[in-house]
């Protein structure tokens, strides 16, 4: 049987070019958004579409996706890596991520970019908290393709990347793994104790 092997799934993942989504969210008086590679398509029925999103419970998205009950998923463009490290490097919490770009607020109150490839207005139906992770499973209330491209990718992000932009993106994934630890492991326990 073979040990689990660390380089083998990080050279595994990295197989994978993801896909970068830009999550947006307001509670009315506060907004804000981050990039996530975490979104799902989560029902086969087009008349009633479904999306999977996996945050971070400590990002202050996260807190408005929790306060609003809804989110704006929005796709990039290839040209548009400098809007994506917008979201990428920091907090909402620090600074207004939407600040100097035009949004429109749609019907659940999600601030969505005007310039972007597509968008989806998002209403949470439930959520599941697995440790490191809040995972919304949402129906899709309306949605737009803008333009014809294929979507930005991490691949491409990071490939056009400074070196000071990759190790403040390094620093930023190392403080989330360590910030989340203690949640991720009670998580798991509860589990354990539950398949006893």
């Amino acid at each position: 049987m073979a040990k689990l092997s660390i380089d083998a799934v990080g050279d595994i993942w990295r197989m994978i070019d993801r896909t970068i989504w830009i999550v947006t969210a307001s509670d009315g008086t506060r907004h804000g958004g981050l990039v996530a590679t975490c979104v799902v398509q989560s029902s086969n029925q087009l008349a009633q579409p479904g999306v999977l999103v996996g945050l971070t419970p400590m990002h202050f998205t996260c807190d408005l996706v929790l306060s609003a009950g809804a989110y704006g998923l929005h796709l990039l463009r290839p040209d548009q890596a400098a809007l994506a490290w917008n979201f990428c490097l920091d907090s909402g919490r620090e600074r207004d991520k939407l600040a100097g770009l035009a949004v429109t607020e749609q019907s659940t109150g999600s601030p969505i970019l005007n310039d972007c490839l597509a968008w989806m207005d998002c209403r949470v139906l439930t959520r599941y908290t697995a440790g490191d992770r809040v995972y919304f499973f949402s129906e899709v209330v309306a949605a737009q393709k803008v333009s014809e491209y294929p979507p930005l990718s991490v691949k491409q992000l990071t490939g056009g990347a400074t070196a000071e932009q990759l190790q403040a993106l390094q620093a930023g994934l190392e403080a989330d793994i360590a910030a989340m630890e203690q949640a991720r492991c009670v998580w798991r326990a509860g589990l354990n104790a539950v398949d006893r």
